[in-house]
């Protein structure tokens, strides 16, 4: 638009690329201030406003159109060659003339005419000046016409054109609507108030005084639609005009800008204060007007915005119109809606809660342009959304075509590939454009541009048909299809279409011969061709040629006038298809298909796991226009569609385009397959030599130490940062058998999780939020806009996905409280239903282009757009793994169409796999951003080459490995990224030198440039080891330090796996409902699979070859992620041990306990480790009972030659037991000599001065120590040390008795700061020495306070059988007063030591028999040992001495306790009622349950809430159970077995199982031990 203060610019320009012979124009008519004069049915009026104007010419930005769109800040120029120009208006219909206005800018013509005529080629002079003087000229004329023309033949200034303001032709009822009659404006110039002004940082000048003039209050109402008012950028604002006196009220028009109110009233007051809202407005949108009738007596009118169309702005409006009621008119009132109220809506089971309705916090823009058909949920985040929130919406790019609505109509465009614009010295950031100026435009006759607008009518899954609408009717339809090169266009009533172009367009027919070449020519026809030659390519040079197909029904009428066709259909419901080709004789091909108009659009995906194939379908539902002709239609298959399917083998003819080359086939459908190679959470835990757990387990500790002090995050984007590494801890944690820090990870998660699970109130700043208006879920606080956008939702809960689905792995009470919540994020990322009433269907991914889109609406003319390609990636990975634990299939098979699709077209569109998609002068191997119509290198956070390449490869988890499926591609991608970095480096010296930087400034600069291993190493270092894990493995282990905390072990364990494994490959896919892949090393020949089972069942894994030929099988236990070796060339059956029972479970105990482990896999030797570290074959081998008398984690796998080795069981054992060290710090005071200190006000003697607010700290190396003397021997068994922040991850605590001679008590590799309490075994020692080994900081160690501490002694045992003689055998219980001991003893007389034999409740005595025990706990001194001689008569020799399992329960439980005592008990039936189910659970051993006379017999208690249950103890009477089942539920309706018992013989039995949450338990029989019923004394049920 062109200001006329800039004219002379103008004017004086050098050249202007001047239009065709004819210029055709149209836009939106405004009223001119000041306000209409009275107008009624017999008083003329400007009809020219808005129509369809033509001209000889005009210079760039200077369109005909100015001339009719009612204000004179605007102007039509004609070329500056040409004495002889004209410009004529069409008024669509002959019409009754009385006058035209003609405001000539300076360069007016001093001879013209005015003409009129009918037909647009008789014209007919009605007036004539020779004399014209320019200014505002108002001429009176007489006449009917359709068409008026001024033709000018000499100018005022010889040098240019003419140029005019306005031609306003004035007349009798026009079909420009005649303007209405409101009277005064009477709030024009009158007081008014706000409640604030915008006050933003680009106001203030340098000297920090805000320039506020623009955006002042009277502005609304000083009579400019040009000027405004603009409120402060928060919502809850308000305008007030005070009209001076109470008038009688009868319309309030509100001009908004694009900061419009959303929700608002208008209301009105008579003394300022006490208001009354006549009308409220709940679905607003900016650049509209609110013309409202309304009726009131007041003097004050007030708009009260409550919120507001965009986050981020303000109110703002151009003008705040008031009129007096008129009498006669209806006093019209408003319905005032409700406004919306807040709501917290729960979960079915109330355990989840979330925000809607809230009117607040629903900041998205309102879909407001949609046919009334168009119902929620809308989907917001493919490439034509744009269409629903702006009156006329972006470019859509359908490729090959691009077509964007305006009031010149619909604009038309083919785009080829694009070019990169010449690249300048220092261009870094540079974007592959492609064309944008339409070819040519279609606009109906009879469009009231002033009230137009495009709406959506309706969609499908590539397609959308939009209206071009106006206030009162659909001038046109139009279906536009992702992939196809038709637009389908429809007319309804509407008769007469012009098609105009700026460019060059010639008409041909079937044999390439030109056609309408003559102004007025004319033809019946029904298809023509048409050629349109612009500049629109990198050179600006006019030689860009496209060429259409225009196919319409028979007996269709095309009209050349100038250089624009007129189209006029034979009768109502014309139509008009119009297809791009490649050349012109392919316009008889693109007639027979011209009249299969697409009526819908659908993809459908089939997953086989029987094969691993993914089968895409994409299909086009066509209706035919004509009879005799084609139904089928045509699709450009993109890159990534016919590089996986064969039917582009028969291809008619191949567009090029940003995306690489279109292959366009006739036909409605076309199918791609993919082979599915598999995806995990993560690897298994490495097995290389270069792989050391302790190593990990530190890296471990760092996460720990990173993610210790989380905070509650209020955008969900950075807390699903938190929450990814949190995840993958919990993964690797597992794998290495460190379970404490596992479940501490896993309690981190949770309770994010749960916290974004629950809305709590106002003060809650974690929750989400559904908005009601287009039917999504977002959160209060985003810095990307997820909520005012609706945008990057895949990325967010793509996070937040896996970490629930970690997490439920482990927590089946989290899964059973909030599997709702968490498929809440699934339903609105990537819903795979097109049935659901809340969500839509695959919010971000585009079905046709394969890979989502992160921006919503897609508000921009170059199209949709997506950076992090990888996060969108991980969001299918998340959705895949939850849909593989929960045993979803439909989640499983979206996750698995969603990722391979998305992954082929990453690769094809972010990095140009094959080579063969990008412009050749594309100098990177990367694209940044890819938009619709557009390739960017660059990030919206920063252009270095690191971010660009990096953004496209976080998060780093497994799914990483298909990138390396391409090796040599792979590595030119890093190498590209090295390459890059070295341009952009040598780029930033140039622009730092002509910004005139010293050399010291250039060289800081390059030290700080982001680079692969300098920035972002946890990202780029596991990428590099995908093609050279050597190197990568000696880069990340020599910088290791260097690395984010939360990723160190992440990043190690990944170079590890790579190292390992090799890449991923599908010579061999696994197949089954497992979560596998396989990968090939190429250096040892040898396949690796790796399954992870996330269930409680076993899974059966079935190895094809690319043929589907069955290779092997592997049986995974449940709860397991392992890796084993598969055979190309042999056949295997492999089955995975079965994972331990540990007979314990974890739980706290006041004694010793007596651990059993056992597995159900015959023959299997177990392996076990009692001091938290993973068990190996190198581990203890299990022979018998273990006694755990101090807090331990006891870990076991299962081995047996053949199989895979098991799932590791674990239990922490926390046995409370006795303090084993005395209570004073004997260090106190002692001598300290330290290795270094800091400076001297940190020095070693500050370890021991009993002063927390002091302390050393070492120098910066990690190779320090310190030394404390006792000053005399003493025996000690526990170090303390109170960590400053910068704490030592390994370490080792060392003892002495002459501080020259060391043994180490105790070492580390996993330190975790804090206060640290180590406890070992008692040693007389007279020095204690601390030495570092690693540091977590670049500092060095810092401990506040050291403490030394003496060992207790165990006091003695204690035999509850006085020595004697006695008859028969006799049971002899051992004891120590020392809680928490084992007990080792010796029948031989023999002094017994650590290595005799374990004490197991009880011993058997059948003999004579010297018995002497010794009683030891760990740290402790042992204590004095105890004798006792027993004579024994007539004793058997059957029972053995010790019992090989562990009695009864022990009485010491306290966190792990029987929650069945006491509870409601049912049973299926009774021996008599004095054996009621009840007296099992009475804490009696007096009474007994029995049940009826039947295998089936059962027993359940209700425990009255759910506990997590890990054991049932069952004392049976006389009549037991010989084989039986223990099972839970939740609900007493659906049962689950926890164990499987055979074999018994009475007793009592103790029963262990995983932990399951259940509030019922139930003993099922299955046989009998005899005749009689099932018996029990007491039934007792553990858990916490």
């Amino acid at each position: 638009m062109r200001i006329k203060n800039l004219r002379k610019v103008s004017k004086r320009a050098a050249s202007f690329a001047l239009s065709a012979a004819l210029v055709v124009g149209v836009v939106p008519a405004q009223n001119l201030m000041p306000t209409v004069k009275a107008a009624d049915d017999n008083t003329p009026y400007v009809i020219s406003n808005g129509r369809m104007v033509y001209a000889s010419s005009s210079v760039e930005n200077s369109d005909p159109s100015y001339a009719v769109d009612g204000s004179t800040s605007t102007r039509w120029e004609s070329s500056w060659n040409n004495k002889n120009e004209w410009m004529y208006v069409d008024l669509g219909k002959v019409t009754q003339i009385t006058g035209v206005k003609l405001m000539w800018e300076g360069a007016y013509a001093t001879a013209y005419k005015i003409q009129f005529s009918d037909d647009e080629e008789n014209w007919r002079d009605v007036y004539t000046n020779n004399s014209c003087k320019g200014g505002n000229e108002t001429i009176d004329l007489s006449g009917s016409a359709r068409y008026v023309r001024i033709y000018m033949t000499d100018k005022a200034l010889a040098a240019y054109g003419y140029s005019l303001y306005e031609f306003q032709v004035l007349g009798l009822n026009g079909v420009t609507q005649r303007p209405v009659d409101y009277g005064k404006n009477i709030a024009e110039g009158k007081n008014v108030t706000a409640s604030s002004l915008r006050d933003v940082w680009w106001m203030y000048d340098d000297n920090g005084v805000i320039d506020q003039s623009t955006v002042l209050a009277k502005n609304a109402v000083d009579g400019n639609m040009n000027s405004y008012w603009t409120s402060g950028e928060k919502d809850k604002q308000w305008l007030c005009v005070d009209l001076g006196r109470n008038y009688e009220i009868g319309r309030v028009i509100i001009n908004w800008a694009s900061d419009a109110g959303k929700i608002y009233d208008i209301q009105t007051s008579t003394d300022g204060n006490n208001w009354t809202t006549l009308y409220r407005q709940t679905k607003g949108s900016g650049n509209k007007v609110d013309n409202v009738e309304l009726y009131a007596n007041a003097r004050y009118v007030r708009m009260y915005g409550y919120t507001r169309v965009e986050t981020g702005s303000g109110f703002s409006i151009n003008e705040l119109q008031v009129y007096e009621y008129k009498n006669g008119d209806k006093k019209v009132t408003h319905n005032i809606e409700a406004l919306p109220q807040s709501q917290v809506k729960k979960t079915a089971n109330n355990k989840g809660s979330y925000l809607s309705n809230d009117m607040y916090e629903a900041k998205a823009k309102l879909p407001v342009y949609a046919a009334d058909n168009i119902k929620v949920p809308v989907e917001s985040n493919d490439w034509w959304q744009s269409i629903l929130i702006n009156k006329f919406g972006n470019m859509l790019s359908t490729l090959p075509l691009k077509t964007k609505y305006s009031t010149k109509g619909l604009g038309v465009l083919t785009a080829t590939e694009g070019w990169l614009p010449a690249m300048g010295e220092t261009d870094v950031n540079v974007s592959v454009v492609s064309e944008t100026k339409p070819d040519f435009y279609i606009m109906p006759e009879n469009l009231d541009t002033a009230s137009a607008c495009d709406k959506v009518m309706d969609y499908s899954d590539y397609s959308v048909k939009v209206g071009l609408c106006d206030d009162n009717h659909v001038a046109m339809q139009s279906t536009h299809v992702k992939g196809s090169p038709y637009i389908f266009t429809e007319y309804g009533t509407t008769r007469t279409i012009y098609i105009s172009s700026s460019a060059d367009a010639q008409c041909f027919d079937a044999n390439g011969n030109t056609i309408l070449a003559n102004n007025l020519d004319k033809i019946t026809a029904d298809h023509i061709g048409l050629q349109v030659t612009d500049d629109d390519n990198k050179n600006g040079t006019k030689n860009s040629t496209s060429y259409y197909c225009l196919t319409v029904p028979e007996n269709t009428t095309f009209k050349k006038i100038g250089s624009y066709i007129k189209v006029t259909f034979p009768s109502d419901d014309g139509y008009m298809s119009i297809g791009t080709m490649q050349a012109k004789n392919q316009l008889e091909t693109f007639f027979a298909h011209g009249y299969a108009f697409v009526t819908d659009t659908a993809v459908t995906y089939d997953y086989s796991d029987d094969n691993a194939k993914i089968n895409s379908h994409y299909n086009l539902t066509t209706t035919v226009k004509r009879n005799g002709f084609s139904n089928a239609s045509m699709l450009c298959m993109l890159p990534h569609q016919w590089k996986n399917s064969t039917d582009d083998n028969n291809a008619f003819t191949t567009y090029t385009s940003v995306r690489g080359d279109l292959k366009t086939i006739i036909s409605n459908k076309f199918t791609t397959t993919k082979t599915f190679a598999g995806l995990l959470p993560t690897f298994a835990i490495p097995s290389g030599s270069d792989f050391d757990s302790e190593e990990a387990q530190m890296y471990l500790a760092q996460l720990d130490d990173a993610t210790k002090n989380l905070n509650p995050a209020a955008d969900a984007y950075w807390e699903g940062k938190n929450l990814h590494p949190l995840g993958m801890g919990v993964l690797m944690a597992d794998q290495l058998g460190d379970t404490e820090l596992r479940d501490e990870f896993l309690a981190r998660i949770k309770k994010i999780l749960v916290n974004w699970f629950t809305y709590d109130g106002k003060e809650d700043i974690s929750y989400f939020i559904y908005d009601n208006n287009w039917g999504t879920l977002y959160y209060a606080q985003s810095e990307f806009g997820a909520n005012a956008s609706i945008c990057d939702h895949h990325f967010t809960y793509g996070y937040f996905m896996f970490a629930a689905t970690v997490l439920a792995t482990y927590d089946e009470e989290f899964y059973n409280d909030y599997k709702e919540m968490i498929e809440m994020l699934i339903r609105d990322y990537a819903n795979p239903s097109d049935n659901d009433s809340e969500f839509c269907r695959f919010r971000s991914y585009d079905l046709y282009e394969g890979h989502s889109w992160a921006g919503g609406y897609a508000d921009n003319d170059s199209g949709n757009n997506q950076e992090s390609a990888s996060e969108s990636l991980f969001s299918w990975v998340s959705l895949y793994l939850w849909g593989t634990l929960t045993g979803n299939d439909t989640y499983r098979d979206a996750g698995v169409f969603g990722f391979s699709n998305e992954m082929d077209a990453v690769e094809q569109y972010w990095f140009d796999y094959d080579k063969d998609n990008w412009v050749k002068e594309w100098p990177y191997d990367v694209v940044g951003q890819v938009y619709g119509g557009i390739n960017f290198y660059g990030t919206f956070f920063g252009g270095q080459p690191l971010y660009v390449y990096g953004i496209q490869w976080l998060p780093i988890s497994e799914y990483l490995t298909y990138y390396g499926m391409n090796q040599a591609r792979c590595a030119e991608i890093y190498q590209g990224l090295l390459d890059d970095t070295d341009t952009a480096m040598k780029k930033a010296v140039i622009v730092a030198r002509n910004e005139g930087k010293t050399e010291e400034e250039i060289q800081t600069m390059l030290d700080t440039y982001p680079q692969a291993d300098t920035g972002w190493q946890h990202i780029t270092w596991p990428f590099l080891s995908q093609t050279n894990p050597t190197l990568a493995l000696q880069k990340f282990l020599a910088n290791d330090d260097k690395v984010q905390k939360t990723d160190t072990a992440n990043t190690y364990w990944f170079i590890n796996s790579m190292k390992e494994l090799g890449t991923k490959t599908t010579d061999i896919v696994a197949t089954g409902d497992c979560s596998a892949a396989v990968y090939y090393n190429k250096n040892t020949n040898k396949y690796t699979a790796t399954v992870w089972n996330p269930t409680n069942a076993t899974k059966k894994v079935t190895f094809k070859n690319a043929n589907g030929t069955t290779l092997g099988t592997a049986t995974i236990g449940a709860k397991a992620l392992v890796s084993f070796e598969v055979y190309k060339d042999k056949k295997f059956d492999i089955t995975q041990a079965q994972t331990p029972e540990i007979s314990v479970p974890t739980g706290t105990y006041d004694d010793t306990q007596y651990v059993e482990i056992k597995s159900s896999t015959e023959g299997a030797t177990i392996y076990y480790t009692t001091d938290g570290t993973r068990p190996t074959t190198s581990s203890k081998v299990y022979d018998g009972i273990i006694p755990v008398s101090s807090t331990s984690t006891v870990k076991a796998i299962a081995v047996k030659d053949g199989y895979i080795t098991s799932a590791m069981a674990s239990s922490t054992i926390t046995v409370k037991g006795a303090e084993v060290s005395k209570n004073t710090n004997i260090a106190l005071g002692k001598n300290v000599t330290i290795s270094s200190s800091e400076n001297p006000s940190v020095s070693g003697d500050k370890l021991v001065d009993n002063d927390g607010t002091t302390r050393w700290s070492s120098e910066f190396t990690d190779n320090q120590w310190f030394n404390i003397d006792l000053g005399g021997n003493y025996t000690i068994n526990k170090v303390t040390l109170d960590w400053e922040a910068s704490y030592a991850t390994a370490y080792k605590i060392q003892t002495s008795v002459d501080g020259n001679n060391w043994n180490t008590v105790y070492s580390t590799t996993s330190g975790k700061g804090g206060d640290e309490e180590i406890v070992f075994d008692a040693t007389k020692c007279r020095y204690v020495r601390f030495q570092g080994e690693k540091r977590v900081m670049q500092y060095g160690y810092s401990l506040w306070e050291v403490g030394v501490y003496e060992a207790k002694k165990v006091e003695q045992p204690t035999f509850r059988l006085a020595s004697g003689n006695y008859s028969g055998n006799k049971k002899l219980q051992i004891s120590s007063a020392t809680k928490g001991v084992e007990i080792r003893y010796t029948t031989d007389g023999s002094t017994p030591n650590e290595n005799s034999k374990l004490y197991v409740p009880s011993i058997t005595l059948n003999k004579d028999t010297t018995i002497k025990a010794i009683a030891y706990r760990k740290g402790m001194i042992a204590s004095e040992i105890a004798t006792a001689t027993y004579t024994i008569n007539g004793g058997s020799t059957t029972e053995p001495e010790q019992p090989t399992e562990p009695s009864k329960p022990d009485e010491g439980e306290t966190t792990l306790v029987n929650v069945a005592k006491g509870k409601t008990a049912s049973t299926s039936g009774t021996e008599t009622d004095a054996m009621a189910a009840a007296n099992a659970f009475d804490g009696d051993e007096g009474t007994r349950w029995s049940s009826n006379f039947a295998d089936d017999a059962w027993i359940a208690v209700d425990l009255g809430k759910t506990y997590a249950v890990s054991k049932v103890v069952l004392n049976w009477e006389a009549a037991y159970g010989e084989s039986y089942k223990i099972q839970t539920s939740t609900d007493g309706k659906n049962w689950t077995t926890a164990k499987d018992v055979t074999g018994k013989n009475g007793g009592i039995d103790t029963i262990t199982f995983n932990t399951v949450n259940a509030r019922y338990v139930r003993m099922q029989g299955v046989k009998r031990g005899l005749p009689y019923g099932y018996s029990l004394w007491e039934m007792q049920v553990y858990g916490k």
